[in-house]
């Protein structure tokens, strides 16, 4: 063998580093730091499904959950839900939810619903903070009516801005507000699933108050029968009991009517009004239901009870008997206050305070096209009932809707017709009229009257005086049988002058009422204002109304009578009607004034419907409702979230 050298000995042996070196201690390192990602994603896609579930199981939601730990992204599938109220009686109704959402979309949550699964939504993460709930369909009507029961109020600039800008709404815009703060309740809110659908946003704090099932639902009112100071009420529920008896018209005569003239007699069976008898539950004295519930209390209700005047007529209101499953004919002797519902379209449903389970027929007062099917033949013996007016319902609901702005809040779901809101702040009734009928003084209004001419009058009294004296001092010139004669013949003639000046007389007054209707009739005309003052005065007068009476306080009544009176209905629709041609027509005519002026009492309670509507009708609650309901039938369903 060759003899190895020192040098070569060393390099080999000493510092020399070879390939399989490298790869050993630089190639493996590098390969390990390759994989750090992968591994990185892996545990962090693990961490992500970890606290994913974990908010999910915070939040109460159930999901499915799948990871990719390569991409590191996570799958979530969640249900899209349809949401209800539920029912009013519920015990959950009134209670927040206890599975509330903090998640984004899921503030429906905070509230109690009917839930119903519609679909499935699927989120990619690679956070978990970007976890979101799908946000809830729900009917916008229903969701407002919701909020309004549980004690949330419209804010008139969100629902102005709504229905202004729609979809582009800035997001945070307030719709519902608390009663209590002012914060937001329901709120313009962006989304990214909406799918052109409005997104609203829903906030309750635990400490706000709720109303309770004991209040009114949205949409309802109560009105509670007045009482008179001295025993009208006792004797209304004395009348009932006599008609449930079978009497005849014994007793028609003693009927006072509310509106000022007879209005049914024994043989007149087109005006008996609708009312039954078959359920024996409501022969019970109901005075216990003037509790704290009705809009005003006892001593309230006994202040602004008043009476039709004297010599005037009250309908009787007895009806042949109808037996009905689900609903009954109005009997006001078997209660003191009945709820009433209003709906876009006027009057819906009614029912008694202490029945609730029993819905009250009221034909006259509901649009023909709500009348259930088994209605319109079971009340067809009525001609009101068969063919109602729908200008009483029209009116009422308007006189309703104004008296519910002015006492209980807002109903906020019957809009006043445009024409009877115009007519309300319109300068309508001329201020002449109201002194030829003695509502007002005549220095309470601009003259009107051209000034009378008395000296033809003063010369026609002087030359009969100067005739007298002259026949005096010719009979003293007279022998006594010539004095006989003359007195004979002076005592015909003045008896004949005596007569035709009676003549004159009547002619000039009549001259002078014609001329003072003309005058009046094109006087300058004063609004509504001014007339249901002067009205509600004569009132006082004329019909028993308490001086402290408000004018609240007399609609209250005149919309107890209309539900309880068919007639009385009528002719108050028919008095408004009449108002609003003349408004419209340029002005009242001779006729107008013949029948506001034998039908006083309903030319009075025509203007205290028209003066509150008015005062309604400019406030914030009347352009709202507008708003609200033009912004419900522009989105029939919402998303919450």
């Amino acid at each position: 063998m060759a003899p190895t050298t020192p040098g070569s000995s060393s390099s080999s042996s000493g510092g020399g580093t070879s390939a399989v070196d490298i790869i050993t201690y630089v190639g493996i390192p590098l390969a390990v730091l390759g994989v750090v990602p992968t591994l990185y994603t892996c545990f962090k896609s693990l961490i992500t499904m970890r606290d994913v579930r974990k908010a999910l199981l915070q939040n109460h939601v159930s999901a499915i959950t799948r990871s990719s730990l390569l991409s590191g992204i996570v799958e979530v599938e969640m249900q899209r839900k349809s949401l209800c109220p539920l029912d009013r009686d519920d015990p959950s109704y009134f209670q927040l939810g206890w599975r509330a959402s903090r998640l984004r979309g899921g503030s429906w949550t905070q509230l109690n619903w009917r839930e119903l699964a519609i679909g499935v939504k699927s989120y990619r993460l690679q956070y978990h903070d970007e976890l979101c709930q799908p946000q809830a369909e729900v009917e916008f009507e229903k969701l407002v009516a919701f909020l309004l029961d549980l004690g949330a109020i419209p804010d008139p600039q969100g629902w102005e801005d709504l229905r202004s800008s729609g979809l582009w709404t800035p997001a945070g815009t307030k719709l519902m507000v608390s009663a209590e703060t002012g914060d937001a309740i329901l709120y313009v809110t962006t989304s990214e699933d909406s799918d052109g659908i409005l997104s609203l946003g829903l906030f309750w704090r635990a400490d706000w108050a709720m109303r309770r099932v004991e209040d009114l639902p949205p949409y309802w009112m109560r009105l509670t029968a007045p009482v008179d100071m001295d025993g009208i009420g006792q004797g209304l529920a004395k009348d009932g009991e006599a008609d449930d008896e079978g009497h005849d018209g014994d007793d028609d005569d003693d009927d006072d009517d509310c509106y000022g003239r007879e209005s049914r007699s024994r043989g007149d069976d087109k005006v008996e009004a609708t009312r039954s008898d078959t359920d024996e539950t409501l022969r019970e004295d109901n005075a216990h239901s003037q509790r704290a519930g009705t809009h005003l209390s006892p001593e309230d209700a006994q202040r602004v009870s008043f009476r039709a005047p004297h010599g005037h007529k009250r309908t009787s209101s007895r009806t042949t008997a109808r037996s009905s499953v689900s609903t009954i004919s109005f009997q006001a002797s078997k209660t003191s206050a009945i709820r009433i519902r209003l709906g876009p379209s006027g009057l819906s449903e009614a029912s008694y305070e202490d029945l609730l389970s029993k819905k009250i027929k009221l034909p006259h007062l509901i649009q023909p096209s709500h009348h259930p099917h088994g209605l319109s033949s079971a009340s067809s013996s009525s001609p009101s009932s068969s063919s109602p007016s729908s200008s009483a319902s029209m009116w009422f609901a308007s006189a309703a809707t104004a008296f519910s702005s002015s006492d209980q809040g807002s109903l906020w779901a019957y809009t006043i017709p445009a024409g009877v809101v115009s007519l309300s702040v319109r300068d309508s009734v001329p201020g002449g009229v109201l002194v030829l009928l003695g509502l007002v003084a005549e220095d309470a209004v601009p003259a009107f009257r051209a000034p009378h001419d008395a000296k033809l009058a003063e010369h026609e009294a002087w030359v009969a005086q100067q005739k007298r004296m002259q026949r005096q001092m010719e009979q003293l010139r007279m022998t006594p049988e010539e004095r006989a004669r003359a007195f004979h013949k002076q005592a015909q003639d003045e008896h004949y002058e005596r007569i035709e000046a009676a003549r004159r007389r009547e002619v000039e007054a009549e001259r002078r009422r014609e001329q003072d209707l003309r005058e009046g009739l094109a006087s300058p005309r004063v609004g509504v204002g001014v007339v249901a003052k002067a009205c509600v005065s004569w009132l006082a007068r004329e019909a028993n109304v308490p001086e402290a009476a408000q004018l609240a306080d007399v609609v209250g009544r005149i919309l107890w009578e209309m539900v309880r009176d068919v007639r009385f209905a009528e002719d108050l629709s028919r008095m408004l009607d009449a108002w609003k041609e003349w408004s419209e027509a340029g002005g009242m005519t001779r006729s107008h004034f013949e029948a506001v002026k034998s039908n006083m009492l309903c030319f009075a309670y025509a203007a205290c419907v028209l003066c509150l509507i008015r005062d309604t009708a400019g406030s914030t609650a009347g352009s709202v409702v507008n708003d609200l309901q033009e912004c419900l039938r522009m989105w029939r369903k919402v998303r919450l979230g």
